[in-house]
């Protein structure tokens, strides 16, 4: 090889380089970009969400998911193990739960600072 074939590909592969370095440093910013959400919506419940007051006298939601809706909370909860998830309801996350195991069958409960606060998101998961 010449010195100017030399150069040429030289600096082919620092574009290259660079290139493949910037695709990558995208790639993680996307996956960085936040918690995994589980989205929910009145057309995702299986059964009337129930705003019920636990024996400690925190207000809780009652939630039973249809089964398609149940099967992509149970693979969200099993590929985030020991991680943060976001339940959003409409526009609003409602809940950030810790997914310390797999969630099968689509049944769980939501605690609620207020029983008003737990009526509002059970009236959105009811379509109201």
């Amino acid at each position: 090889m010449n010195r100017s074939t030399t150069k040429i590909v030289l600096l082919g592969l620092i574009l290259l380089l660079s290139a493949s370095a910037c695709s990558r440093k995208g790639a993680k910013n996307a996956a960085s970009a936040g918690p995994p959400r589980l989205i929910l919506a009145a057309k995702d419940i299986a059964s009337p969400v129930e705003v019920v007051t636990n024996r400690f006298g925190t207000a809780e939601l009652l939630v039973k998911l249809s089964a398609s809706k149940a099967e992509e909370l149970r693979k969200l909860s099993q590929a985030h193990l020991n991680e943060q998830v976001e339940l959003v309801v409409g526009s609003k996350v409602v809940a950030k739960p810790l997914m310390r195991h797999q969630i099968s069958g689509g049944e769980f409960k939501l605690s609620f600072s207020s029983p008003d606060e737990a009526r509002s998101v059970a009236d959105s998961l009811s379509g109201k």
